[in-house]
Parts: structure tokens; C-alpha cells; sequence
């Protein structure tokens, strides 16, 4: 799937914010359970913008087999995602929608983001502001 997104060959969203806890990256409740070689996401999420359009959804989740905070890439075509319209005020240049991915399977292990930014690192300046602070401040 990420080749398809770096060639902007699909549509994406992203999946943070829920119902109950809004958009708490830290304990979400939407929970990724590991099934063999396969996860299996069940949660909701809301004010998904693209949702009902999306190929492919980073959705955030608690891993249940390791106890972490992790995001997803939750497939439509191989783990299809329930979505709704959802009726805003304001701008509507991008649709929002509900997202349900209540028992979405066939999530591989290859769908973890967390094998990506295993090694990931956030470069800091001697003084101790990271380097975009840094640049930001510097242009004042």
C-alpha cells in the first residue's frame, strides 16, 4: 500500500480521534488484537477527514499483544472499514466521516507503522531545542 501512497495513486486518511476520548493518541480505545500472523482492529473513529473516499486509513490503536500505542494501515481493499457521512457546519472541502473498523482482519504484520519508525530519532540542537524550533526562531 505505501507505494501506491508515495505515487499518489490513492486516496488516504487518517484515523485518530474517538467518541469517548477524543483525539488521546496516549489510550485509545480502538484495540488491535494479534491473530496468528494477522491483527484484527476493532474501534470507532470520528471527523475522519476523507473517509468515505479513502483507499487506505492510518487508524491509531492500542496493541493488546504488546501493550503499545501503534497505527495501522487499514486496507479497504483487504480489510474493509464501515464509513458515514457526518453533516458539518463550516467548511466542506473535505468530506468527515464515522469510521468503524469493528473485527477489520487481515491487517499483516507488514501494516504496523511501528516498524518503520523503530529506529527514529528527533534530532536536538546543543541548547536543546530541536532543530525546526530552532530554524522557527531563528527567522524572528
Amino acid at each position: 500500500m505505501l507505494p501506491k501512497l508515495e505515487e499518489n495513486r490513492c486516496i488516504g486518511c487518517l484515523a485518530i480521534i474517538e467518541p469517548e476520548g477524543g483525539s488521546d493518541t496516549a489510550h485509545p480505545n480502538t484495540v488491535a488484537r494479534r491473530d496468528g500472523e494477522e491483527f484484527v482492529l476493532n474501534g470507532e473513529k470520528v471527523w475522519v477527514g476523507n473517509a468515505e473516499i479513502a483507499d487506505v486509513a492510518l487508524v491509531v490503536a492500542h496493541d493488546a499483544s504488546e501493550d503499545v500505542q501503534d497505527m495501522f494501515l487499514v486496507d479497504r481493499a483487504n480489510a474493509d472499514f464501515e464509513t458515514e457521512e457526518m453533516n458539518k457546519l463550516g467548511w466542506k472541502g473535505i468530506p468527515n466521516g464515522r469510521m468503524m473498523v469493528l473485527g477489520a482482519a487481515g491487517l499483516d504484520l507488514e501494516n504496523r507503522t511501528e516498524r518503520y519508525y523503530r529506529d527514529a530519532r528527533v534530532m536536538t540542537i546543543p541548547n536543546g531545542t530541536t532543530r525546526s524550533r530552532s530554524s522557527s526562531s531563528a527567522r524572528s
